[in-house]
Protein backbone atom coordinates (compact mmCIF):
# COMPACT_ATOMS: atom_id res chain seq x y z
CA UNK A 1 0.00 0.00 0.00
CA UNK A 2 1.34 3.43 -0.93
CA UNK A 3 1.08 6.00 1.83
CA UNK A 4 1.97 8.96 -0.38
CA UNK A 5 1.54 9.63 -4.06
CA UNK A 6 4.52 11.05 -5.95
CA UNK A 7 2.85 14.46 -6.01
CA UNK A 8 2.12 14.42 -2.27
CA UNK A 9 5.68 13.38 -1.44
CA UNK A 10 7.04 16.09 -3.72
CA UNK A 11 4.89 18.74 -2.03
CA UNK A 12 6.06 17.62 1.42
CA UNK A 13 9.73 17.68 0.38
CA UNK A 14 9.42 21.13 -1.20
CA UNK A 15 7.66 22.55 1.86
CA UNK A 16 10.27 21.11 4.20
CA UNK A 17 13.09 22.59 2.11
CA UNK A 18 11.40 25.99 2.11
CA UNK A 19 10.78 25.78 5.84
CA UNK A 20 14.41 24.97 6.60
CA UNK A 21 15.58 27.69 4.21
CA UNK A 22 13.51 30.37 5.91
CA UNK A 23 14.61 29.29 9.38
CA UNK A 24 18.25 29.31 8.26
CA UNK A 25 17.97 32.80 6.79
CA UNK A 26 16.18 34.20 9.81
CA UNK A 27 18.62 32.82 12.33
CA UNK A 28 21.53 34.46 10.55
CA UNK A 29 19.89 37.86 10.93
CA UNK A 30 20.74 39.69 14.15
CA UNK A 31 19.44 37.17 16.68
CA UNK A 32 15.77 37.39 15.70
CA UNK A 33 12.87 37.44 18.10
CA UNK A 34 11.07 34.09 17.94
CA UNK A 35 7.55 33.87 19.36
CA UNK A 36 4.58 31.53 19.35
CA UNK A 37 1.08 32.91 18.78
CA UNK A 38 -1.74 30.97 20.42
CA UNK A 39 -5.50 31.47 20.47
CA UNK A 40 -5.72 29.29 23.58
CA UNK A 41 -7.49 26.45 21.74
CA UNK A 42 -7.04 22.89 22.93
CA UNK A 43 -5.10 22.03 19.77
CA UNK A 44 -2.59 24.78 20.45
CA UNK A 45 -2.33 23.97 24.14
CA UNK A 46 -1.66 20.29 23.38
CA UNK A 47 1.06 21.28 20.91
CA UNK A 48 2.61 23.65 23.45
CA UNK A 49 2.57 20.95 26.12
CA UNK A 50 4.40 18.60 23.77
CA UNK A 51 6.90 21.33 22.92
CA UNK A 52 7.44 21.99 26.62
CA UNK A 53 8.22 18.32 27.20
CA UNK A 54 10.56 17.85 24.24
CA UNK A 55 12.05 21.34 23.79
CA UNK A 56 12.63 20.19 20.21
CA UNK A 57 13.04 23.75 18.93
CA UNK A 58 15.75 24.56 21.44
CA UNK A 59 15.39 26.87 24.41
CA UNK A 60 12.29 28.62 25.69
CA UNK A 61 10.12 30.48 23.21
CA UNK A 62 7.66 33.02 24.60
CA UNK A 63 3.98 32.37 23.93
CA UNK A 64 1.72 35.32 23.16
CA UNK A 65 -1.98 34.69 23.66
CA UNK A 66 -4.63 36.60 21.77
CA UNK A 67 -8.38 36.64 21.53
CA UNK A 68 -9.76 35.70 18.15
CA UNK A 69 -9.71 38.77 15.93
CA UNK A 70 -7.26 40.71 18.12
CA UNK A 71 -3.82 39.74 16.85
CA UNK A 72 -3.10 43.45 16.48
CA UNK A 73 -2.74 43.70 20.25
CA UNK A 74 0.16 41.25 20.15
CA UNK A 75 1.84 42.78 17.12
CA UNK A 76 1.70 46.31 18.47
CA UNK A 77 3.41 45.19 21.68
CA UNK A 78 6.43 43.63 19.94
CA UNK A 79 9.69 45.51 19.32
CA UNK A 80 10.49 45.94 15.62
CA UNK A 81 14.24 46.52 15.71
CA UNK A 82 14.98 42.81 15.13
CA UNK A 83 13.73 40.26 12.59
CA UNK A 84 10.69 38.41 13.89
CA UNK A 85 9.87 34.72 13.41
CA UNK A 86 6.26 33.89 14.33
CA UNK A 87 5.11 30.31 14.86
CA UNK A 88 1.34 30.32 14.35
CA UNK A 89 -1.43 31.38 14.25
CA UNK A 90 -3.74 28.41 13.76
CA UNK A 91 -6.39 29.65 11.31
CA UNK A 92 -6.43 31.52 8.01
CA UNK A 93 -8.70 34.20 9.47
CA UNK A 94 -6.15 34.99 12.18
CA UNK A 95 -3.18 34.76 9.81
CA UNK A 96 -4.91 37.26 7.54
CA UNK A 97 -4.45 39.90 10.24
CA UNK A 98 -0.67 39.50 10.01
CA UNK A 99 -0.48 40.47 6.34
CA UNK A 100 -0.49 44.27 6.84
CA UNK A 101 2.45 43.93 9.24
CA UNK A 102 4.31 41.71 6.78
CA UNK A 103 3.75 44.25 4.02
CA UNK A 104 5.26 46.98 6.15
CA UNK A 105 8.15 44.93 7.52
CA UNK A 106 10.10 42.51 5.34
CA UNK A 107 11.83 41.09 8.41
CA UNK A 108 8.68 39.31 9.63
CA UNK A 109 8.57 35.57 8.89
CA UNK A 110 5.59 33.32 9.69
CA UNK A 111 5.39 29.54 9.97
CA UNK A 112 1.76 28.51 10.36
CA UNK A 113 1.46 24.74 9.85
CA UNK A 114 -2.34 24.64 9.50
CA UNK A 115 -3.14 27.70 7.36
CA UNK A 116 -4.38 26.60 3.92
CA UNK A 117 -5.98 29.60 2.19
CA UNK A 118 -4.17 30.53 -1.01
CA UNK A 119 -4.75 34.24 -0.45
CA UNK A 120 -2.74 33.94 2.77
CA UNK A 121 -0.04 31.42 1.91
CA UNK A 122 0.43 32.89 -1.55
CA UNK A 123 0.97 36.36 -0.15
CA UNK A 124 4.70 35.92 0.40
CA UNK A 125 7.49 33.36 0.56
CA UNK A 126 7.93 34.58 4.13
CA UNK A 127 4.70 32.83 5.16
CA UNK A 128 4.89 29.05 5.13
CA UNK A 129 2.40 26.27 5.86
CA UNK A 130 2.75 22.50 6.14
CA UNK A 131 -0.80 21.76 4.92
CA UNK A 132 -2.25 21.09 1.50
CA UNK A 133 -3.87 24.13 -0.15
CA UNK A 134 -7.64 24.50 -0.26
CA UNK A 135 -7.94 23.83 -3.99
CA UNK A 136 -6.42 20.35 -3.57
CA UNK A 137 -8.57 19.62 -0.52
CA UNK A 138 -11.72 20.68 -2.37
CA UNK A 139 -10.78 18.51 -5.34
CA UNK A 140 -10.21 15.42 -3.20
CA UNK A 141 -13.38 15.99 -1.21
CA UNK A 142 -15.47 16.42 -4.36
CA UNK A 143 -14.08 13.22 -5.90
CA UNK A 144 -14.69 11.30 -2.65
CA UNK A 145 -18.30 12.46 -2.51
CA UNK A 146 -18.93 11.65 -6.16
CA UNK A 147 -17.45 8.15 -5.81
CA UNK A 148 -20.05 7.57 -3.08
CA UNK A 149 -22.81 8.59 -5.56
CA UNK A 150 -23.70 11.68 -3.54
CA UNK A 151 -25.07 14.14 -6.09
CA UNK A 152 -26.80 16.73 -3.91
CA UNK A 153 -25.33 18.35 -0.81
CA UNK A 154 -25.96 21.13 1.68
CA UNK A 155 -22.94 23.03 3.01
CA UNK A 156 -22.15 24.46 6.45
CA UNK A 157 -19.68 27.37 6.79
CA UNK A 158 -18.97 29.94 9.50
CA UNK A 159 -17.65 33.48 9.90
CA UNK A 160 -15.23 32.52 12.70
CA UNK A 161 -12.75 31.34 10.08
CA UNK A 162 -14.35 33.18 7.17
CA UNK A 163 -11.22 33.49 5.02
CA UNK A 164 -10.84 29.70 4.97
CA UNK A 165 -14.55 28.92 4.60
CA UNK A 166 -15.13 31.29 1.70
CA UNK A 167 -12.11 30.10 -0.25
CA UNK A 168 -12.58 26.36 0.14
CA UNK A 169 -16.30 26.73 -0.63
CA UNK A 170 -15.46 28.57 -3.86
CA UNK A 171 -13.07 25.78 -4.86
CA UNK A 172 -15.61 23.12 -3.94
CA UNK A 173 -18.26 24.77 -6.12
CA UNK A 174 -15.87 24.54 -9.07
CA UNK A 175 -14.88 20.93 -8.37
CA UNK A 176 -18.16 19.27 -7.39
CA UNK A 177 -20.24 18.02 -10.32
CA UNK A 178 -23.37 17.50 -8.25
CA UNK A 179 -25.83 20.08 -6.97
CA UNK A 180 -25.24 22.31 -3.95
CA UNK A 181 -28.78 22.92 -2.73
CA UNK A 182 -27.85 25.55 -0.20
CA UNK A 183 -25.27 27.02 2.16
CA UNK A 184 -25.86 27.63 5.87
CA UNK A 185 -23.49 30.39 7.02
CA UNK A 186 -23.42 30.95 10.76
CA UNK A 187 -22.00 33.70 12.96
CA UNK A 188 -22.55 31.61 16.09
CA UNK A 189 -23.75 28.09 16.87
CA UNK A 190 -27.19 29.21 18.05
CA UNK A 191 -27.97 29.86 14.37
CA UNK A 192 -27.62 26.19 13.40
CA UNK A 193 -31.00 25.10 12.07
CA UNK A 194 -32.24 22.11 10.08
CA UNK A 195 -34.19 22.94 6.93
CA UNK A 196 -36.28 20.78 4.62
CA UNK A 197 -33.76 21.38 1.82
CA UNK A 198 -31.04 19.91 4.04
CA UNK A 199 -33.04 16.79 4.74
CA UNK A 200 -33.67 16.33 1.01
CA UNK A 201 -29.93 16.22 0.21
CA UNK A 202 -27.87 13.06 -0.26
CA UNK A 203 -25.10 14.48 1.92
CA UNK A 204 -23.98 17.30 4.19
CA UNK A 205 -20.59 18.98 3.77
CA UNK A 206 -19.11 20.95 6.67
CA UNK A 207 -16.33 23.47 6.27
CA UNK A 208 -16.95 24.61 9.85
CA UNK A 209 -15.30 23.57 13.11
CA UNK A 210 -15.84 20.41 15.13
CA UNK A 211 -18.47 21.68 17.55
CA UNK A 212 -20.63 23.29 14.86
CA UNK A 213 -20.30 20.20 12.67
CA UNK A 214 -21.30 17.90 15.52
CA UNK A 215 -24.29 20.03 16.49
CA UNK A 216 -25.65 20.00 12.94
CA UNK A 217 -25.05 16.25 12.64
CA UNK A 218 -26.94 15.59 15.87
CA UNK A 219 -29.86 17.83 14.92
CA UNK A 220 -30.22 16.12 11.55
CA UNK A 221 -30.04 12.63 13.05
CA UNK A 222 -32.69 13.60 15.59
CA UNK A 223 -34.99 14.41 12.67
CA UNK A 224 -34.31 11.08 11.01
CA UNK A 225 -31.79 12.18 8.40
CA UNK A 226 -29.97 9.17 6.94
CA UNK A 227 -27.63 10.85 4.47
CA UNK A 228 -23.84 11.05 4.68
CA UNK A 229 -21.72 13.68 6.41
CA UNK A 230 -18.41 15.00 5.09
CA UNK A 231 -15.97 17.40 6.72
CA UNK A 232 -12.42 18.70 6.38
CA UNK A 233 -9.65 18.47 8.98
CA UNK A 234 -10.92 21.77 10.42
CA UNK A 235 -13.65 19.71 12.09
CA UNK A 236 -11.42 16.98 13.48
CA UNK A 237 -10.40 17.71 17.05
CA UNK A 238 -11.38 16.72 20.57
CA UNK A 239 -14.74 18.51 20.34
CA UNK A 240 -15.92 16.02 17.76
CA UNK A 241 -15.60 13.23 20.32
CA UNK A 242 -18.69 14.70 21.95
CA UNK A 243 -20.60 13.33 18.97
CA UNK A 244 -20.66 10.12 16.94
CA UNK A 245 -17.52 10.27 14.80
CA UNK A 246 -18.70 7.27 12.77
CA UNK A 247 -21.30 9.51 11.13
CA UNK A 248 -18.63 11.47 9.26
CA UNK A 249 -17.48 9.82 6.06
CA UNK A 250 -14.40 11.88 5.17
Amino acid sequence: MKLFSKNSLFIIIVVLILLLSVISVVFFLNEPNVIIMSDGSKEMEDALDEYSEKKSFGGDIPVYYYERGNIENVMESLPDEKPLLIIGPRTSEDANQLLPYMRNNENIFVISPTVTSGSIVGFSGRLITMSLPNNLKANRLARTIERANIWSVYVLVDTINETYCNEILDHFKLEYNGKIKGVLKIDNRSEIRVSEDMKDCDGIVSFSDALSTGILMSKLREEGYEGSFYATEYAFNEDLKLFDREMIKD
